[in-house]
């Protein structure tokens, strides 16, 4: 698998640190996309025209983060709540993420739920 230089993701480090946060102990890996599986499937509920509802696999992941900084760059991630089921292996964490538009400057605060299974 080829990510590449990893300062093409800048943009969204708060994300990668707080699911990193998120799954401390529960899975190993130095980077956010150490903690993916090479299989990994990504289902975005909602999503804006252009962006794909579903990628697969975790170069196909990095693929699409790659472009992130051109539009959205974040500067802050908070709110973690992790939701374990150790009998599902069942992770759900809610979080939120800030940040600003590239090309209109404009403030960006968002809120996420993501559900993983390990």
């Amino acid at each position: 698998m080829t990510i590449g230089n990893l300062e093409d993701f800048a943009a969204l480090d708060p994300f990668f640190r707080i699911i990193q946060e998120g799954l401390a102990g529960l899975v190993d890996g130095g980077h956010f996309f150490d903690l993916l599986a090479e299989d990994v499937v990504v289902e975005y509920v909602v999503s804006v025209p252009g962006y794909p509802r579903r990628v697969q696999g975790r170069q196909a992941v990095a693929d699409l983060y790659r472009g992130y900084g051109d539009a959205m760059v974040l500067t802050g991630a908070d709110e973690l709540a992790v939701h374990r089921d150790p009998d599902t292996s069942v992770v759900v964490l809610e979080y939120a993420v800030h940040g600003h538009a590239v090309h209109t400057g404009l403030r960006y605060d968002n809120h996420f739920v993501s559900e993983g299974v390990r």
